[in-house]
């Protein structure tokens, strides 16, 4: 969430929850009062803290670029 706004980030945690059921809803909103927010990893939704998630999002962030440096250098011999 680092740089985001936090309407960007409401809008995003909106859309993710949006198809869930109205328990789990409410399960998310409850904990994000709590600082927590939800991850959705094989289909089951877990709280964990936000600055859990944010770590998440930035070693997601730095494999793409490392993956995207490799693909963008020619291999040598």
């Amino acid at each position: 969430m680092a740089g985001e706004s936090v309407s960007s980030y409401m809008a995003k945690v909106i859309k993710e929850i949006a198809n869930m059921s109205m328990s789990g809803q409410e399960f998310v909103l409850e904990n994000m009062a709590k600082k927590l927010v939800p991850i959705s990893i094989d289909g089951s939704t877990y709280m964990i803290p936000k600055e859990v998630s944010e770590l998440i999002e930035m070693l997601v962030a730095d494999t793409s670029e490392t993956v995207q440096s490799k693909k963008d250098k020619p291999h040598s011999i």
